[in-house]
């Protein structure tokens, strides 16, 4: 998989500027560039749900497809659009709101609602009336753009370029939305959400390569575990001077608790 993430965040913020701007969402370029940033490194975070464990995959491919190689194609929109209902049910599991057991037979309505930012009652949005909410300070313009747009491209409908990327930007901002809604139980789960730092490790294609190896599938802990052991073995017997079994002595208890952590 081959992406730029410096470009996808580029035009990932500049949209998400302008669709805020246009919903009277007050963030700041620089609370919308860390927004992005947590965006990215949730989405690549591996969870053991084989279910929805092509997000990242499908999500930065999608996007690097929709906003640089081929933008206007309804395919790609495709792509990040239906990718809605996996992504609220990650969010939903890795912030403890439900277990996952609970929510992945689930659709967008009842995630929404076990979100709760729009409360319990969910409007019923159709192309009569979304325009009716746009300038809502609450998003429900993104949300109700994003649903439609989620039932639509199913249908492999005609859209001209302007309509396909209008709808990218709602259904990004949306995304990114969502995150500033839950960025206080993020980073309270995993402070290291907002590090820019995390962000570069796929910018390398290589690197990307050897990431999915090791975090996509049922046996991604497992590979992970046995990957990350083989690498301390490595370092602290090159560096420490200590015999084989002198070091596997000393791992034995730091193997079980840190490395499954």
């Amino acid at each position: 998989m081959d992406f730029n993430w410096r470009l996808i965040k580029e035009k990932m913020i500049l949209n998400c500027k302008n669709a805020f701007a246009e919903n009277r969402i007050a963030l700041t370029e620089e609370e919308i560039n860390e927004l992005v940033v947590i965006f990215y490194n949730f989405v690549s975070l591996s969870l053991p749900y084989t279910e929805i464990g092509n997000i990242r995959k499908e999500m930065l491919s999608g996007l690097q497809a929709a906003f640089i190689d081929d933008i206007g194609a309804i395919a790609h929109l495709k792509r990040v659009a239906t990718l809605f209902d996996s992504f609220m049910k990650k969010l939903i599991a890795y912030t403890g709101i439900n277990t996952f057991d609970r929510v992945k037979g689930l659709t967008h309505m009842p995630l929404l609602q076990q979100l709760g930012y729009w409360g319990l009652s969910i409007p019923s949005y159709n192309d009569g009336n979304i325009e009716g909410f746009k300038g809502d300070a609450n998003a429900s313009y993104l949300l109700g753009m994003t649903i439609l747009t989620r039932n639509k491209v199913h249908s492999s409908p005609i859209m001209d370029d302007s309509d396909v990327t209008y709808r990218l930007k709602c259904v990004v901002a949306l995304y990114v939305y969502l995150i500033y809604k839950s960025k206080d139980m993020l980073l309270r789960k995993n402070p290291a959400l907002k590090k820019q730092e995390l962000t570069s490790f796929c910018d390398n294609p290589e690197y990307a390569l050897l990431y999915d190896y090791i975090s996509y599938g049922n046996s991604s802990m497992e590979i992970r575990k046995r990957y990350v052991s083989t690498y301390i073995k490595h370092q602290l017997y090159s560096s420490g001077g200590m015999t084989e079994q002198e070091l596997v002595k000393k791992l034995q208890g730091f193997s079980q608790n840190t490395l499954n952590e």
